[in-house]
């Protein structure tokens, strides 16, 4: 049967054709075996032909405005000759097992990052203001250095990639623009100078320095912190440009020795000693929330956990990390819970709540989701891995037998709709074969080819 979606005369709105009947018509794009648009209706053609257009053979689809890409044979409609694939923006063509012989790029280039820039994966990007071996741009289509140099701009030899505003930073070697002497490897925030492991000789610290959380403010790694309120072995403050010791003392605040570092509120933390102030006794790491105490080492014995709870990511609850959590829903080896306290196993049983066994956590909502053994809770058979969207079940290796389709989906791009893999979507609008819509998918109110009608 054609199944063709898209009829002259019918107007596309969000990726739906109104007053379409779902009947096949060759009076539209396409011939045989259409899967659906990503965007604007065009039709694309998954394992058989798109003879609509201006491709010949083979196209999948389109990442954006119709244009049409060959997977495994040729793209023979616009700027590239040979074996492209998908552009990432605005139609550009790119080659993924032999050549970019369109544009900017000579060799083996991959794809863009942004603005069509060419980017070489095996061999050289000799597009640009980089010499060879680049990979790809962070920001503003500059010229980066994977395994060789990066010889545009500011940097003399073997930078890696810019943090912010195209600034060099030097991976292995050294980076010579700007305000540091050498070795050093990224900044932070405002294009500060940064030494890993030799010395941060720009602005207020003598020796060693790492780099600043907040407002390029100098702290020390291994020496010391000379600048500011704290005396000796400082690391870095979280918030507000507070000091904090990391192996000798914090003499400035409320803590007496060996604190680390606050996580609110400038609170004192013990990493390796003792945190003699607030609530706990020994070996307190840091809170997460509300300046609870956590034991990393020892034991937590404050609050709801009696033995090795590391930390809670949520309102204060305890988790355990190599013993047990005993306190709340779960029996053994919880690590900690996803949201709302929810418990997870990771190596043993998740035994609280709706799932039976090995569950590894919840993406949305307090789902269980079993890794390695089947969900068996909620709508789906067997090895779900997790849901994308609304705790819909999802089958990995087996079948989601859950909702409209019927074997081996993978999972939903949108809506907790149903898309095949390695099989058939045999619910909605195609009939063999289909991968997935990245946006708007098409309506077929028609019968397909598969196993199931979709009625």
């Amino acid at each position: 049967m054609d199944t063709s979606v898209l009829v002259d005369g019918y107007r596309g709105v969000g990726g739906r054709v109104d007053g379409w009947d779902g009947r096949s018509s060759r009076s539209g794009q396409c011939g045989e075996e259409s899967v659906w648009p990503v965007w604007g209706g065009e039709c694309v053609a998954s394992v058989g032909r798109r003879v609509c257009g201006q491709c010949g053979e083979e196209s999948v689809w389109p990442v954006w405005g119709g244009e049409c890409v060959a997977s495994v044979g040729r793209r023979v409609c616009g700027q590239c000759g040979e074996e492209s694939v998908w552009p990432v923006w605005g139609g550009e063509c790119v080659a993924s097992v032999g050549r970019r012989v369109c544009g900017q790029c000579g060799e083996e280039s991959v794809w863009p990052v942004w603005g069509g820039e060419c980017v070489a994966s095996v061999g050289r990007r000799v597009c640009g203001q980089c010499g060879e071996e680049s990979v790809w741009p962070v920001w503003g289509g500059e010229c980066v250095a994977s395994v060789g140099r990066r010889v545009c701009g500011q940097c003399g030899e073997e930078s890696v990639w810019p943090v912010w505003g195209g600034e060099c930073v030097a991976s292995v070697g050294r980076s010579v623009c700007g305000q540091c002497g050498e070795e050093c490897v990224w900044p932070v925030w405002g294009g500060e100078c940064v030494a890993s492991v030799g010395r941060r000789v720009c602005g207020q610290c003598g020796e060693e320095s790492v780099w600043p959380v907040w407002g390029g403010e100098c702290v020390a790694s291994v020496g010391r912190r000379v600048c500011g309120q704290c005396g000796e072995e400082s690391v870095w403050p979280v918030w507000g440009g507070e000091c904090v010791a990391s192996v000798g003392r914090r003499v400035c605040g409320q803590c007496g020795e060996e604190s680390v570092w606050p996580v609110w509120g400038g609170e004192c933390v013990a990493s390796v000693g003792r945190r003699v102030c607030g609530q706990c006794g020994e070996e307190s790491v840091w809170p997460v929330w509300g300046g609870e105490c956590v034991a990393s080492v020892g034991r937590r014995v404050c609050g709801q956990c009696g033995e090795e709870s590391v930390w809670p990511v949520w309102g204060g609850e305890c988790v355990a990390s190599v013993g047990r959590r005993v306190c709340g829903q779960c029996g053994e080896e919880s690590v900690w819970p996803v949201w709302g306290g929810e418990c997870v196993a990771s190596v043993g049983r998740r035994v609280c709540g709706q799932c039976g066994e090995e569950s590894v956590w919840p993406v949305w909502g307090g789902e269980c989701v079993a890794s390695v053994g089947r969900r068996v809770c909620g709508q789906c058979g067997e090895e779900s891995v997790w849901p994308v969207w609304g705790g819909e079940c999802v089958a990995s290796v087996g079948r989601r037998v859950c909702g409209q389709c019927g074997e081996e989906s993978v999972w939903p791009v949108w809506g907790g709709e149903c898309v095949a893999s390695v099989g058939r979507r045999v619910c909605g609008q195609c009939g063999e074969e289909s991968v997935w819509p990245v946006w708007g998918k098409m309506e077929n109110n028609g019968k397909t080819r598969g196993g199931l009608g979709c009625g």
